[in-house]
């Protein structure tokens, strides 16, 4: 029981990160394709960043990821989400650190990617909201498993 709640808190601690990346890449996708008709947007973000995009001036950053939260949420991916990896596997730190690195960039991107419907960019309160309940999930999971 216990590893299985520590598995479920290292994905829980690195679902907001990948939730916020899949996010922005999918609003970027929008923006430089003109593809505004096929995604379904629930939030106003500013369109201005589009035309940045659009003209490759790279001037503009992505809306979602200069979000307070999307930066909290990389650094609970980053350095949070390691407490259960160390508890979970006996192997030596530089390895560990280097696979909640690989997971933190890659990985949990699939799987937010996987766990959301096509073509649909969430709104910035939705995503504040999933960020900040799965941090919390990922806490008490990993509180509940010195329990068992």
């Amino acid at each position: 029981m216990e590893t299985i709640l520590l598995i479920l808190s290292f994905l829980a601690l690195h679902y907001p990160n990948g939730l916020f990346r899949d996010t922005a890449r999918r609003y970027d996708n929008m923006c430089r394709y003109d593809k505004d008709f096929q995604y379904t947007v629930d939030n106003l973000l500013p369109l201005e960043y589009g035309s940045f995009i659009r003209t490759k001036m790279n001037a503009g950053m992505n809306p979602i990821l200069s979000k307070p939260l999307g930066i909290i949420s990389a650094l609970v991916s980053i350095f949070l989400a390691l407490l259960p990896l160390f508890q979970l596997l006996s192997w030596k730190w530089y390895w560990i650190v280097l696979l909640n690195l690989v997971f933190s960039f890659v990985i949990s991107q699939f799987l937010a990617f996987f766990i959301t419907p096509n073509m649909k960019i969430y709104q910035i309160g939705t995503l504040s909201a999933k960020a900040i309940t799965y941090i919390i999930l990922g806490l008490v999971f990993y509180g509940i498993s010195f329990i068992f």
